[in-house]
């Protein structure tokens, strides 16, 4: 258990983890080293073509306690376009290279929070087996329910109490993972679970930028939420650039 964390793993968790935590399909393949000295970089922007959409504001009024942390308006998070003076790039698209091979996780937790009743981000990626720490800082109760497409032994739901502890979670094995709230019924996010670390995420520049890339030949993936998937064929090459962009048209 991390220490701060309230409850442990359930044993059908623990038992899917497999020993050590290393668990599920990364724990059966040879672990990989990330080698920057022959690797290249990937980078790219999502770009948007076509009326630039209005986001929705989200009518809170019987909510306060929702805008108490982010004094901010809410919006629908679902399709993201900034438009850049008339050159409109899409946000929150995972993009990642397309590959089973499998590397150590990072020792480090990625933390998405609640705030202002969103999830903070809305679309993250974490590699399997990789520490994800849940926090709330809203003021307000939550409940936590996140559900995996190919983990479902590891679907949970649980409440979080403003002030109340963080709980840590992990995902054994390659998934696409929705969470959301019952409390707010607006509130959405997706985690994207990898084998490896080769992977974005667009902000509102609707750039993504992957670094310490295998040289080679590989098929670059964007997902998005609501649009679906594309896919290109990019080369690799040792301590250069490559850069690939795509493009969503409405």
């Amino acid at each position: 258990m991390v220490p701060g964390e309230s409850g442990g793993e359930s044993r059908s968790r623990k038992e899917i983890r497999g020993p050590a935590g290393a668990g599920g399909g990364a724990a059966q393949a040879a672990m990989k080293k990330l080698d920057p000295a022959t690797a290249g970089t990937i980078t790219g922007t999502v770009r948007w073509e076509g009326p630039v959409p209005n986001r929705k504001s989200i009518d809170v009024s019987g909510n306060p306690d929702c805008q108490k942390t982010s004094h901010e308006t809410i919006y629908e998070e679902f399709l993201v376009v900034d438009d850049h003076g008339g050159k409109p790039t899409l946000r929150n698209a995972f993009v990642s290279i397309d590959t089973t091979d499998v590397y150590d996780a990072p020792a480090e937790p990625f933390v998405v929070d609640q705030v202002g009743c969103h999830y903070v981000p809305h679309v993250f990626a974490v590699q399997a087996n990789q520490k994800l720490k849940i926090k709330s800082s809203d003021p307000t109760l939550h409940n936590v329910h996140y559900i995996p497409t190919v983990n479902t032994d590891l679907e949970d739901n649980f409440a979080m109490a403003a002030g109340g502890p963080e709980k840590t979670r992990s995902f054994p094995s390659t998934d696409w993972v929705k969470f959301k709230c019952e409390v707010h019924p607006w509130m959405g996010a997706w985690c994207a679970v990898r084998s490896h670390p080769f992977f974005a995420v667009t902000g509102e520049e609707g750039t993504f930028t992957i670094k310490n890339v295998p040289p080679g030949t590989h098929k670059l993936v964007v997902k998005h939420e609501r649009l679906g998937e594309q896919n290109a064929t990019v080369t690799v090459e040792t301590g250069k650039t490559t850069t690939q962009d795509f493009t969503w048209k409405q």
